[in-house]
């Protein structure tokens, strides 16, 4: 197997001021790439890293594990892969596990099986929020759904278990969320405020999304 070419120079640039956001986030992503997650890397390109985390509200880990989502959107990224966009050893991406998570927390990437394989993708939402040069914490706050959007959401989420694309615990994961940040309805209001475990409360919207 060709091994791939490294990158063995930085050449530090400054950040542009008068680009777009996302323009100066694809010179992140393409530096990253190859770059061995070296200390050289994350010095050449301090600003870079500093200007998405300020807009991102992400950590450095963070910022550093989202780029190969951006580099190929359409992908799916188990941890092999993910070492493998920076050319270093998966042990060294191990490191990275809490930063993965948290993303996925902040629903930046969707954790998906493949092959039964733990794996993630980046979400649609999170490249919109990204392209218009916000976080989704900014995202999250500004969404309002209808009653129809948050369960047509619902069910897509209840959709993907159905075929094994999630596990249980992401699928928990994004109902809870979903439910906290829709609390404007009444039926959403009184399931989250119920006396039940989550996995109970999961349950009982599944069979109300049944029963419509």
């Amino acid at each position: 197997m060709a091994r791939k070419m490294r990158k063995t120079e930085y050449e530090f640039v400054s950040y542009d001021a008068t680009k777009s956001f996302i323009d100066n986030f694809e010179v992140l992503v393409s530096a990253a790439e190859d770059c061995e997650l070296k200390e050289e890397f994350f010095e050449q390109y301090r600003e870079y890293i500093n200007a998405a985390c300020d807009v991102l509200k992400l950590t450095e880990q963070e910022v550093i594990v989202l780029c190969p989502f951006l580099k190929n959107s359409d992908k799916v990224y188990d941890f092999g892969d993910i070492s493998n966009f920076y050319d270093c050893t998966t042990m060294k991406i191990m490191s990275y596990v809490p930063a993965l998570k948290m993303l996925a927390k902040k629903g930046y990437i969707k954790k998906v099986l493949r092959h039964g394989i733990e794996s993630f993708k980046i979400s649609y939402k999170a490249l919109e929020t990204i392209s218009q040069g916000k976080g989704m914490e900014d995202a999250v706050q500004e969404e309002e759904l209808t009653p129809m959007e948050f369960m047509r959401k619902m069910n897509d989420w209840f959709e993907d278990k159905r075929r094994d694309n999630i596990d249980w615990d992401t699928l928990e994961e994004e109902i809870m969320n979903l439910l906290r940040n829709n609390l404007n309805f009444n039926i959403t209001s009184r399931v989250f405020n119920m006396p039940l475990s989550k996995e109970d409360k999961i349950i009982l919207l599944y069979l109300c999304k049944e029963a419509v």
